[in-house]
């Protein structure tokens, strides 16, 4: 009885825990954000808030808030930026994604966190990725333009440059509601 006790206390310390310091994603795409963080901020202890948005205002953005989260991010209280986690379609399924923007919202770091389909992973690539970074809501982000494709992941491509771009746009739009 009093080992099961002491398992009891065990398991519910661990699941404050967990709560406290984890975002609602598997694992592995949990280690992809946490790695992201120490990228950009030589492994500081990065401290997440969940921006909660109304419906009011969500009426106004480009992207759909209530399929994605928003976190406000900072490293000994201070701000450090923003984070969208959210979820794009690919050719028959949807991949998981980030986009890690700085206080002045320009694009720090995108990183595609789960990729479910067989074809089109390539844009999961950091050589990919990178040509998001500094990008703001004044950027067209046009594919093939200010975005260049890859071959055999057209649909992906396009889905996770327009993704991008609302998101940012959507981040823009929420500073001007004061809502950052």
């Amino acid at each position: 009885m009093k080992n099961l006790i002491v398992l009891f206390i065990i398991s519910l310390t661990s699941l404050a825990f967990q709560n406290n310091s984890q975002l609602d994603l598997p694992n592995n795409a949990q280690k992809k954000v946490h790695k992201a963080f120490d990228k950009l901020w030589d492994g500081a202890a990065v401290d997440y808030q969940q921006i909660t948005i109304t419906d009011e205002v969500q009426n106004d953005l480009d992207a759909d808030l209530k399929r994605l989260h928003l976190y406000r991010l900072s490293v000994d209280g201070q701000l450090k930026g923003y984070m969208f986690l959210s979820a794009a379609p690919s050719k028959y399924d949807y991949f998981d994604f980030m986009v890690i923007y700085n206080p002045d919202l320009s694009i720090a770091l995108s990183e595609v966190l789960i990729y479910r389909e067989g074809y089109g992973g390539e844009i999961g690539s950091s050589r990919w990725l990178k040509q998001f970074i500094g990008m703001t809501s004044d950027n067209e982000m046009r594919l093939d333009y200010d975005v260049q494709g890859i071959s055999g992941a057209t649909i992906s491509v396009r889905s996770a440059t327009n993704a991008i771009k609302r998101l940012t746009n959507s981040i823009t739009q929420l500073r001007s509601h004061g809502k950052l």
